[in-house]
């Protein structure tokens, strides 16, 4: 981690800077150590994104200024909270989104969930000018039937939109304790992201601290929709089936199922919730700073996923007396399941999201390892 005095990196378990002598706090451990914890859902067919042309989008709606009924009747900015401007990266195209999905502030006092919420809203509800009546109303279905805070979707063709509708709708039928914990489903542009990325989940994002409450910070999780593919449906197409045909993805990925991977990375982060017996990470204060840490290292280091995996490959080998070695039969699924990151480690919880996907896509016709990963998955989530 960073000394914020001197800008050193340290070990994250340094308690003072090696360097100048700063007495890290648990906040600002928690904020360097997790603060930008992610899980990618990228797409390594390079050649395919090179030679794709790209096909102009024209998912484009404007109004003269947000409806009334979204209008809030008492803002929290201004003298409660105060906002620092995130990224912004919209170069206008067809392509793009304007949505800014990373603000952050600084706040008086936010003393209930209620509040966090509602700033949460408010941030995104200031974003809905120039959305169509007709996709302000399939996001209202996100935020009402799935409990979902703020869904930004505005450039999205509303045809497209309601199809990943019905997506959310199959698995939390499915999954029904899913709701509650999901703050944000945001357009984003590639670029704010890394290129070739589909679709993202962060599950920790520091939203907004606090000063003089017994909270201390708002939590945002959030799933991300790349612009570059979310508002250009030939071309998502043309990659989804390019790589669910060479076996990179599942068998009979369509252009509305790599929002199911991303949902097995949203309920795999609840089971490490379960884990740790958390039941929400909205709002935090100074006594849990410790806990947040120690779950965003988890999720990043990939031991819990990687628990979930090994049950579930002991479970097959009981049952089946088969031999295959571990890497061969996760490997099965898809050769996403086998994703490394950039230092050549297994990133494992890519194998429960591609799990995840199979089964979504083809139920009991899923390979028997997405089977088994998914079946002790859900024994997580009770």
């Amino acid at each position: 981690m960073r000394c914020p005095k001197c800008k050193i990196e340290n070990n994250r378990n340094n308690k003072y800077c090696s360097n100048c002598g700063f007495t890290f706090s648990s906040k600002e451990t928690y904020k360097m150590v997790v603060g930008g914890i992610g899980i990618g859902f990228s797409v390594a067919v390079i050649g395919i994104l090179f030679v794709y042309l790209l096909k102009p989008s024209n998912a484009y709606y404007f109004r003269d200024k947000v409806p009334h009924e979204l209008e809030l009747e008492e803002s929290l900015t201004g003298d409660t909270c105060e906002r620092k401007e995130g990224t912004v990266d919209a170069t206008k195209s067809s392509t793009t989104t304007s949505i800014v999905s990373d603000n952050t502030y600084i706040c008086d006092d936010l003393d209930s969930k209620e509040l966090a919420n509602k700033l949460i809203e408010e941030d995104s509800i200031s974003q809905k000018e120039g959305c169509s009546e007709e996709i302000l109303k399939i996001e209202e279905i996100f935020i009402k039937k799935y409990g979902i805070t703020a869904v930004n979707l505005c450039e999205m063709e509303p045809s497209f939109a309601k199809e990943l509708e019905k997506v959310f709708d199959k698995i939390y039928q499915d999954y029904p304790k899913a709701r509650g914990y999901l703050t944000n489903i945001s357009l984003k542009n590639e670029s704010i992201l890394r290129s070739g990325v589909i679709a993202s989940f962060l599950p920790i994002f520091s939203f907004a601290d606090i000063n003089s409450s017994d909270y201390q910070l708002i939590i945002k999780t959030q799933m991300f929709l790349s612009s570059s593919y979310f508002l250009n449906p030939e071309k998502l197409k043309s990659v989804t089936m390019d790589a669910s045909t060479s076996g990179h993805f599942p068998k009979n990925a369509t252009i509305y199922s790599p929002v199911a991977h991303e949902m097995g990375h949203y309920l795999s982060f609840i089971a490490l919730l379960n884990e740790y017996k958390i039941s929400s990470i909205l709002l935090i204060d100074k006594n849990h700073y410790s806990s947040l840490t120690e779950i965003g290292i988890a999720s990043k280091e990939g031991k819990f996923s990687f628990s979930i995996i090994e049950e579930a490959y002991k479970r097959y080998q009981r049952d089946t007396k088969n031999t295959i070695s571990l890497d061969e039969w996760r490997g099965k699924i898809s050769n996403y399941a086998l994703a490394k990151d950039n230092g050549g480690n297994y990133i494992y919880d890519e194998t429960i999201a591609e799990a995840f996907h199979d089964v979504y896509l083809n139920g009991e016709s899923a390979n028997i390892a997405s089977k088994y990963i998914v079946e002790v998955l859900k024994e997580k989530l009770q």
